[in-house]
């Protein structure tokens, strides 16, 4: 804390200089106040003030016995002297006779611009106008830095979007202030319906929430009247763009691929099939299994050799280009993606389409660079027996009920397969796998005033065929992994402990680990995706270092800690990508509620609160509901429930129940 301490200033009134509430003030300083001093502030309130923050003190001409009159005259007369005085011409003179970039005291200043017999207001005078001063000085401990050309040229810039922003935000507030007293909308300032939609999306998260959320007074308690705020403003602005567009923005999904990234995979999709060193498979019957309508198509199979003791196949994945290496820039931005993402609307590819679901896309009657193991399933299990690269053409793009359907129509093969692929799951269900019943459930949205509910239980041979040999294969290749040693990305599941006994209990959410581990929900003792390399970025990396394994060719991804920071990034992203495809389904389903209010549907008491309130899963739909329970209801108890109320701005639904189901 610099000060001025003339000789003879004994019994002289002091004064300093000392920023409150964000302004810069002058104050008497009238007495001691316990471990702080009692300031007098130029606007008349007083405050206690710890006297070591104060940025400069100085006596002034009162003394005596009468100081509680005259320092604050003296006070109000030498501030209202300063309010009057403009000190640019000063500035601007010690600004031409200092050096540059080197911090200097006000002793070191004053002597350069004020008269030797300034006394000791004009120094302070001095020190206030350079702490006020914003372009050329910057202050700092005490002392004052005069700023080099180039910085001042970066001062200036920045004060200019400063200024530009408060006009800016002055201008956004006038206009949702007038969207909300109901004033005819003009046309919102440019730049604020995105500003808007950041808000929504990002909450707390986002840049403009200091600024313009503390305007619109957002609160983060309070999030349901800030949405319908935030959307009812978009919608003033003609820009609001759904909830889908919305949580888009808060996963961070890109919807489309720049044009460089665009061109880059064209490119790569003009190649040649690599038939070199591979082994051709063209002639065998390969056949793929997937939801209906995907086109992204990973993996195939095909039935080699059937058996009396056994089935042998030939699982399929298709390789991607080699050209995806690190540093390329198709490579980083499917490190950046790290996942294709799906909803009910449009598929988010993790490579453009060009590749994902053209080149590299097993497509019928297309011949493709692929992965093969061959397994061979007896006993209720598989065993790998070899790993080659291969080129391979499918005969058939199936559903799920095409699937079914190839059963059906050929017992003694494809049949004896789906019975196979039955025992890996009873035997996983007898090593502790969780093999719950799952509907399927979707919204027909093709006439969205009339929305249909469509249910289908994954249960068929043509599912358990694709999951159950997805699995095996998985496993197989987290042993090939582990007894190799390859650095790789396992994904590993366990069970919960509940006691000091060793007790276990749920299953704690699986994870990707370098480290290796069972995984617990699927009954396998190692598991390593890479059925989907060209929808999965950890699948894409691991069926590449496979496959160089098998061939005999360097590793490609042997640096574990760069595997390291692509496990983390994953775990990061995937769960937010899992999220933001609940919220597009849930929304077709409260869709398809709103439009049938008042239908029974049956659920089941999951939680319960107080006042006769608590929550539901509603089993026919896969969906969570606020419910007005029955006196007595414990969770657990199935119930048949009304529709009773429907936000489809909120993540609510909430329904009455009417009687116990059965």
């Amino acid at each position: 804390m610099p000060s001025v301490d003339n000789g003879g200033d004994a019994g002289r009134a002091r004064f300093g200089l000392l920023f409150f509430k964000r302004q810069l003030h002058a104050a008497w300083l009238a007495g001691p106040a316990d471990s702080y001093v009692r300031l007098l502030l130029d606007d008349g309130r007083e405050l206690p003030y710890p006297e070591q923050q104060l940025l400069y003190t100085w006596h002034g001409t009162a003394r005596g016995a009468d100081l509680a009159r005259a320092a604050p005259a003296e006070l109000r007369e030498r501030t209202a002297a300063w309010g009057e005085a403009d000190p640019e011409p000063l500035l601007e003179r010690l600004y031409e006779q200092v050096p540059r970039d080197e911090p200097l005291p006000i002793d070191a200043l004053a002597p350069l611009v004020l008269a030797p017999a300034a006394d000791a207001w004009e120094r302070a005078g001095l020190f206030r106008a350079l702490v006020l001063e914003r372009r050329r000085f910057r202050f700092s401990d005490g002392c004052f830095t005069a700023l080099t050309p180039d910085a001042l040229r970066r001062r200036d810039a920045q004060q200019l979007r400063r200024a530009h922003q408060q006009q800016w935000l002055a201008q956004a507030v006038a206009w949702t202030q007038a969207v909300r007293e109901g004033a005819p909308a003009a046309a919102a300032p440019v730049g604020l319906a995105d500003a808007l939609l950041s808000l929504l999306a990002h909450e707390r998260q986002s840049p403009h929430w200091h600024h313009l959320g503390k305007a619109l007074h957002l609160s983060s308690e309070h999030r349901r009247e800030s949405h319908k705020l935030l959307k009812s403003l978009l919608q003033a602005a003609a820009a609001w763009p759904g909830w889908h567009a919305v949580w888009r923005r808060w996963a961070g999904i890109s919807p489309a691929f720049p044009a460089h990234l665009e061109r880059a995979a064209d490119k790569l999709a003009q190649l040649p099939v690599r038939r070199a060193g591979r082994e051709d498979l063209c002639d065998r019957y390969t056949v793929s299994i997937d939801s209906p309508g995907t086109t992204d198509i990973d993996d195939a199979l095909s039935l080699l050799e059937v058996t009396p003791d056994g089935v042998r196949i030939a699982l399929h994945v298709v390789e991607p280009p080699a050209a995806l290496q690190p540093g390329e820039n198709l490579f980083e931005e499917a490190a950046r993606r790290i996942s294709s993402v799906y909803t009910q609307e449009r598929r988010y590819p993790m490579l453009p389409e060009a590749l994902s679901a053209g080149r590299y896309s097993l497509l019928a009657g297309e011949a493709r660079e692929a992965v093969t193991f061959r397994i061979l399933l007896q006993d209720g299990d598989g065993r790998l027996e070899r790993i080659s690269r291969s080129v391979v053409r499918v005969d058939a793009n199936l559903d799920y009920a095409g699937g079914d359907a190839l059963a059906a129509a050929q017992p003694e093969t494809w049949g004896r397969l789906a019975t196979a692929c039955a025992a890996l799951a009873e035997r996983r269900k007898a090593l502790g796998a969780m093999l719950p019943e799952r509907w399927e459930v979707r919204i027909n949205t093709d006439d969205p005033e009339a929305l249909r509910l469509e249910r289908r239980l994954r249960a068929g041979p043509g599912t358990q065929m694709v999951e159950e040999l997805a699995i095996l294969l998985n496993r197989e290749a987290g042993r090939y992994c582990r007894d190799f040693r390859l650095p790789t990305i396992y994904r590993v599941q366990h069970r919960r402990r509940t006691s000091a006994g060793g007790g276990t209990g749920g299953l704690e959410a699986a994870r990707f680990s370098l480290k290796g581990g069972g995984h617990e929900g699927l009954a396998c003792d190692r598991y390593v995706q890479v059925t989907s390399p060209m929808r999965r970025f950890p699948d894409l990396l691991m069926l590449r270092q496979i496959a160089a394994h098998v061939a005999g060719e360097p590793l490609p991804f042997r640096d574990r800690e760069r595997l390291g920071v692509w496990v983390r990034w994953a775990e990061e992203r995937m769960p937010v990508y899992g999220e933001f495809e609940r919220r597009a389904a849930e929304q077709w389903k409260r869709a398809y509620l709103s439009q049938n209010r008042g239908m029974r549907v049956a659920a089941r008491v999951t939680g319960i609160a107080e006042q006769g309130m608590g929550q539901v899963y509603l089993t026919e739909l896969d969906l969570r509901a606020r419910a007005v329970l029955p006196l007595g209801a414990a969770v657990g108890d199935a119930l048949t429930c009304r529709v009773a109320e429907v936000d489809l701005d909120l993540p609510d639904v909430w329904v009455q129940a009417e009687s116990a189901g059965s």
